[in-house]
């Protein structure tokens, strides 16, 4: 029967009965909606979570993609490079020294290191010399000459942030462009007076080009510590005499300039 049917004895005996079933259901209406904030709050949360580990695989893929980048900069211009000239060094001066590539290349199975630090010491001095020269030049000659081209010779203390600045695209064009100056120097002021020693024989009478070596450790240890000792001598002397050398391309440039009467 339903509660209209009932008496109204029946009634006020159910009331309390009713009531209990409607206190325990709130309860349970109240834990469910706990429950959904809950699951809600949970998911924001995880939300958050993925976000703030996104930012930072972000922050730190930037951070690699950056050193990997100075990286290989740093390794292509101060390994790359020396040893790509000092090897055309090499090439250029084999005849001047009765030397031969596969002479070079023998030595080099020998001792690799020593071959490998031999090339990139005469590489590295001769991009040295080329860059006082040229830098001083600049000062020398008429600031609309060579302006536009080489930049002025300043001190740069963010080289990194540079680095990072600008493009590969960019980089890999200096790069170029730099390797072909120093080549284009290199075939003028090396092969060149080179080729025409040897067809003049005067190259046999010069004692340079038949060096007597000496060894008074083994050659493995010897040769690295010379080279280590001529690099750090070449440094020191360039930066004390860097100025003389603009002088003399000064006394230089005048003496042309008055035989051309210019």
């Amino acid at each position: 029967t339903t509660s209209e049917e009932q008496p109204p004895g029946d009634r006020r005996r159910l009331a309390p009965i009713l009531l209990n079933a409607q206190e325990q259901e709130a309860p349970e209406r109240l834990n469910d909606d706990d429950n959904d904030q809950d699951a809600a709050a949970l998911q924001e949360e995880l939300e958050h979570q993925d976000e703030y580990i996104e930012i930072k695989l972000n922050v730190v893929t930037d951070y690699a993609r950056a050193v990997m980048k100075v990286c290989i900069l740093l390794f292509l211009k101060m390994v790359i490079l020396p040893l790509t000239l000092g090897l055309s060094l090499d090439l250029a001066t084999l005849e001047l020294f009765n030397a031969t590539v596969q002479s070079r290349a023998l030595y080099a199975s020998k001792d690799l290191f020593g071959s490998l630090l031999m090339h990139w010491v005469a590489g590295i001095t001769f991009m040295l010399l080329v860059t006082v020269s040229v830098l001083q030049l600049r000062e020398v000659i008429h600031p609309d000459l060579l302006a536009r081209v080489i930049r002025p010779q300043e001190p740069q203390p963010d080289l990194l942030g540079n680095l990072l600045k600008e493009r590969g695209f960019t980089h890999a064009k200096r790069m170029l462009l730099s390797l072909s100056i120093y080549l284009g120097l290199l075939v003028a002021n090396v092969w060149a007076p080179g080729k025409l020693l040897i067809m003049s024989g005067l190259s046999k009478f010069i004692p340079v080009f038949q060096p007597k070596i000496w060894h008074a450790v083994i050659p493995q240890l010897q040769i690295p510590i010379e080279l280590f000792v001529f690099h750090l001598a070449m440094l020191a002397f360039l930066e004390k005499y860097k100025n003389c050398i603009g002088m003399l391309q000064h006394k230089w440039l005048v003496a042309i300039c008055d035989i051309m009467g210019l």
